[in-house]
């Protein structure tokens, strides 16, 4: 957009920043609904691969959008596509370095030896908890 618009007085640059900003504001309450929503069907579903992308997904646009202000605000508008590609990056390395399956695997029995522990005293022997620890029996 930056590109196909002419801004010759610092009014018509100001006005244009100012409209940018509120855009991108808007799309980040976009952001942190999808999250909120995000979280309330892992809650309710459980937790699972299938969610845990699209968490660092968003979390990445996020702070590709704080960059976006940050460069409005500032008049390097043309580093966009640099921000961008270090953000697609970001992303790509964040599932690398995550071990997504310890990750699902640590968050699942937490869960479980939780629950068992609040049902009765003893369900942990059936699951195979260590009461009070979250971890399974290995």
């Amino acid at each position: 957009m930056n590109t196909i618009t002419r801004r010759e007085s610092e009014l018509q640059r100001r006005l244009y920043s100012g409209l940018s900003v509120a855009i991108v504001a808007l799309v980040l309450v976009i952001l942190l609904s999808a999250a909120y929503r995000l979280n309330l069907a892992m809650e309710w579903h459980g937790f699972s691969r299938l969610r845990l992308y699209p968490r660092v997904f968003l979390i990445w646009v996020g702070i590709l959008f704080a960059v976006v202000v940050a460069l409005e605000i500032f008049q390097r508008e043309r580093y966009f596509a640099f921000a961008a590609l270090l953000a697609a990056f970001g992303f790509a390395i964040s599932l690398c370095l995550v071990n997504v399956d310890a990750r699902l695997f640590t968050i699942t029995w937490t869960a479980r030896c939780w629950a068992c522990t609040q049902r009765h005293p003893s369900d942990h022997l059936i699951h195979g908890c260590r009461p009070g620890t979250g971890r399974g029996v290995p």
